[in-house]
């Protein structure tokens, strides 16, 4: 028996790595920052946990799917804030609302739909976000 069964058999499974979220009915993993403060991964984080109503995330998918010229790129950028790798992926998402399903029939999604729809839940934060201030500094 190597050393790292040991510790498992002696210390048994860490009961902390996974915390059961009642409202979600869900699993819903959790680690520890460099800080020790707790967080939830993205693909488990929603648009109420970035306090986003039904309402705004309806005004954001309108605006990326009307967007033009530098809207289009304030829409790229909060994509590639979100997630640089998967970023053309979740752009053609928001601008054109092709899903996750239709675009890995034709492309290879080096994630899984989860991951992809947690990132795309943090692009429109992040878009939300830069919109706000944009719209700030200018008036």
């Amino acid at each position: 028996m190597d050393e790292i069964t040991g510790t498992i058999q002696r210390n048994g499974v860490n009961a902390n790595a996974k915390e059961c979220d009642i409202n979600r009915n869900i699993f819903n993993e959790k680690v520890d920052n460099k800080r020790g403060v707790e967080m939830t991964r993205t693909r488990y984080k929603y648009m109420r946990d970035y306090k986003i109503g039904s309402n705004t995330e309806k005004k954001i998918l309108d605006f990326c799917r009307t967007a033009k010229g530098e809207e289009q790129e304030d829409v790229l950028a909060a994509c590639v804030e979100a997630n640089k790798y998967i970023a053309h992926y979740i752009f053609l998402n928001l601008i054109t609302g092709v899903g996750y399903d239709r675009m890995s029939r034709i492309y290879f999604i080096p994630v899984q739909k989860v991951d992809f729809q947690g990132y795309r839940r943090l692009a429109m934060k992040k878009l939300r976000d830069l919109r706000f201030k944009k719209e700030e500094e200018s008036g």
